[in-house]
């Protein structure tokens, strides 16, 4: 990240004042992601690029009314010019990163922004601070898909209002009240839809969050302090963004609700403590999977249920300084409908010693998971581009049956909202295409082989033909026939390597060329015969 700014602080008179922040940013991001045990496909190993610059204006002008009475408000504006990069690459191990051999994302989007605000600080009595205000944003932008020349204008949400409100009140000189409401909001992101309207892309409403809390502060001693707050916020129309796959995942109408503890204080002259504790809920209020299952009820995925850390801090001398933290977090879901069980909790601690060379100078050393302990972060991807399936009978009595497959599936699923009409923001219906095996051996096999696509296949086969050939030696052809039925499901799961072609004879310029890496998906279905019974 790179960042340069000008500033400008003008006290126009006793009582007003400007200030303004002119600045421009700029980030780079490079991560190369693999996963050496999964050799399918290309999606396994990815290189994933992002450039992003902001070039914006913030401004503030403020007037003291008087000591009950301050008045401020301002306006920013932000101009974003973002590219977003994503290839894929070939099995090997090590990933050789040099030669991607297909390019999911090569985006180029911009993002603007224009907000304004008011708010006031009313102070009618020394015990009692009043603070209402209102903002206001309005976002535009374009996007240009380089891979497919397709251009769209980023999601017209408008312009978004957030009033908030908060009240302070002193009940002694150690002990303050507070309540706050307000409202937030959420937009999508991305490169791409559902962020940006893209040729199908429904139009998508801002998530709208409205908060509030209670709490209150006290300072039981001096040098402590103890802080202890019940907060509630709703959101419409929620979306989560997936880090596993650049998507965006709708979560409808949540709530969170929960209890924040803090304290900190000073035992003695040197030594320090400090402590917090999170407890929260997040439940689905009202929202369907594509499939139209409720989601009413279930954890928000990705969301732990509770946040703890703790910590000392010991100053041995005017140069040496010691300090130990604990950090904890609970498990959460990592799915939808909270169906793959929960992951993710962990119990760390770091510690960090500081040696003071003058004033201005010093020297630190931190460990972190002082323990050796291992913890995951954790989530469910059922986003591996497998967007269309072969079905491939061993029958030739089932040679449309593919046909009849497509329209089952495909026009039932050929849809972009839910059975309640709400966008959905994820792929739906796969494509849907085979032959009978025999026919499909010669045209696209070596395609599910060795192909850098994952396709999902459905082999099906039966062991008793209505008809069977007979050769002149006694070989039945259907017994030929579902043996390589079976030799295919075998190869794709399994494999075959290197050396295996090797031992065959195979000349050396030709062994990687017949390299299969196995663990391709595909499902063996055998039934005795083929019946209207078996059919069904």
């Amino acid at each position: 990240m790179k960042h340069v700014s000008a500033h400008l602080d003008w006290q126009l008179n006793p009582s007003t004042s400007l200030s303004s922040k002119l600045y421009f940013n700029t980030y780079t991001d490079d991560r190369k992601v693999t996963f050496t045990s999964n050799p399918a496909g290309s999606a396994p190993r990815q290189r994933r690029m992002w450039d992003e610059d902001q070039t914006g204006l913030m401004t503030t002008l403020t007037w003291r009314a008087s000591d009950a009475l301050v008045i401020d408000g301002g306006f920013n504006v932000e101009h974003q010019d973002n590219r977003y990069r994503r290839y894929r690459y070939a099995y090997a191990v090590p990933t050789d990163f040099s030669k991607p051999v297909s390019t999911s994302n090569d985006d180029s989007y911009t993002l603007r922004n224009l907000g304004a605000y008011v708010q006031a600080v009313i102070k009618p009595i020394d015990s009692l601070k009043i603070i209402p205000g209102f903002r206001a944003d309005k976002f535009s932008g374009r996007t240009e898909l380089h891979t497919t020349g397709a251009t769209a204008s980023l999601q017209d949400y408008g312009w978004i209002s957030q009033p908030k409100f908060s009240v302070v009140y002193g009940v002694t000189p150690s002990t303050s009240v507070y309540a706050n409401w307000g409202r937030t909001f959420q937009i999508l992101t991305g490169s791409r839809a559902p962020a940006y309207l893209t040729p199908g892309q429904a139009e998508f409403r801002p998530s709208i969050n409205t908060g509030k809390e209670i709490g209150v502060k006290l300072k039981p001693l001096a040098d402590t302090e103890v802080r202890v707050a019940v907060w509630q916020q709703d959101a419409t129309d929620e979306v989560a963004n997936m880090p596993s796959t650049g998507t965006t995942v709708g979560l409808g109408q949540t709530r969170r609700k929960g209890v924040d503890f803090q304290a900190t204080g000073r035992v003695t002259d040197k030594l320090k403590l400090w402590l917090s504790h999170s407890l929260q809920e997040a439940t689905v209020q009202r929202a369907f999977t594509a499939g139209g299952v409720s989601l009413a009820g279930k954890e928000v995925f990705s969301t732990p249920r509770y946040i703890s850390n703790v910590g000392a801090e010991y100053q041995a001398t005017e140069k040496w300084r010691f300090s130990l933290q604990g950090r904890a977090q609970g498990s959460y879901y990592i799915d939808d409908l909270n169906a793959r069980g929960k992951h993710g909790g962990f119990v760390l601690f770091d510690t960090s010693v500081r040696y003071a060379l003058t004033k201005a100078a010093s020297l630190d050393l931190q460990l972190k998971n002082l323990t050796d302990r291992k913890y995951e972060y954790v989530w469910y991807d059922n986003f591996f581009d497998a967007g269309n399936k072969a079905v491939l009978p061993y029958a030739n009595d089932l040679a449309r049956f593919t046909a009849y497959l497509q329209q089952l599936s495909m026009e039932s699923n050929g849809k972009s909202v839910t059975r309640t009409g709400h966008p959905v923001s994820c792929d739906t219906g796969q494509v849907w295409w085979g032959e009978p095996g025999t026919n499909g051996q010669h045209a696209f096999f070596q395609l599910l082989h060795q192909g850098t696509r994952m396709i999902p296949a459905d082999f099906i086969g039966f062991a008793t033909p209505f008809r069977d050939v007979i050769t002149d030696d006694g070989t039945s052809m259907h017994d030929l026939l579902i043996s390589n039925f079976l030799a295919q499901t075998k190869v794709l799961a399994f494999g075959k390597t290197a050396e295996d072609i090797a031992a065959e004879g195979v000349a050396p310029e030709l062994i990687a060329h017949k390299v299969m890496p196995g663990n391709r998906p595909s499902t063996t279905i055998f039934a005795p015969k083929l019946t209207p019974s078996t059919l069904g």
